[in-house]
């Protein structure tokens, strides 16, 4: 069902509520930690290169996360990939997120399984998403006046009766004024359960920039359940 919710001179803004629903089941596919999880800590071993440093990490759910680790550049790429999986795995309603925008089909896609939905996000941002034939995200992109950002599932790890998390994904930065790619990188997750709550093990990611190709990786062990004093 399309129902117009504004128009703009000359052209009409359509909200489709049937892709609305689509993306909603989507997302809602992904696995989250349990309402009420508040957060771990663990040990953290980080490689770049030839260095290789133990640490200490904590994450808290939907909060900060605190890398300890005598290296600034290693810290701050772990506290940002465990930032991303905290902010992927923490629950949220549909509501408080897309929901909150003007959701359709693109218009230049047949109606095929895979069809990509587009958000609205407004001043000149917006970003879609492509299911496949099981209603699973496949691939994200984010798009705006400087910058363009592609996103793709490669691998999707079956945690529960219909739920999953990505396994291998790949990132694509692309410059729009410049027309270059400012970086891409491919990842590679895995997790493990502890009292029954799915948290990460390990990441590598393979970055390429121009010629130049680097890899860093996480381990994480000893993992703590945090809870509320």
């Amino acid at each position: 069902m399309l129902e117009v919710t504004e128009t703009l001179p000359g052209s009409a803004i359509l909200e489709d509520t049937h892709a609305r629903r689509q993306l909603q089941r989507a997302q809602g596919t992904f696995q989250k930690w349990p309402e009420g999880f508040v957060g771990f800590s663990a040990r953290i071993v980080c490689r770049a290169g030839e260095t290789e440093l133990a640490g200490h990490a904590r994450v808290m759910a939907g909060g900060p996360v605190d890398v300890t680790l005598e290296h600034p550049g290693l810290s701050a790429w772990a506290a940002a990939a465990l930032a991303a999986i905290a902010e992927a795995r923490t629950p949220r309603f549909f509501k408080d997120g897309d929901g909150r925008f003007r959701i359709s089909f693109e218009p230049t896609d047949s109606h095929t399984p895979d069809r990509r939905i587009r958000v609205d996000l407004g001043n000149d941002l917006w970003c879609a998403y492509r299911l496949d034939g099981k209603g699973q995200i496949r691939e994200q992109e984010t798009i705006g006046p400087a910058r363009r950002t592609h996103l793709t599932y490669d691998e999707l790890l079956r945690t529960s009766p219909g739920r999953v998390v990505p396994t291998r994904m790949r990132i694509l930065d692309w410059d729009m004024a410049a027309q270059t790619t400012l970086e891409a990188a491919e990842i590679e997750d895995a997790y493990c359960r502890v009292d029954h709550v799915l948290l990460p093990a390990s990441r590598r990611t393979t970055r390429t920039h121009g010629a130049e190709r680097r890899v860093l990786s996480m381990e994480l062990d000893r993992h703590v359940i945090l809870h509320r004093r």
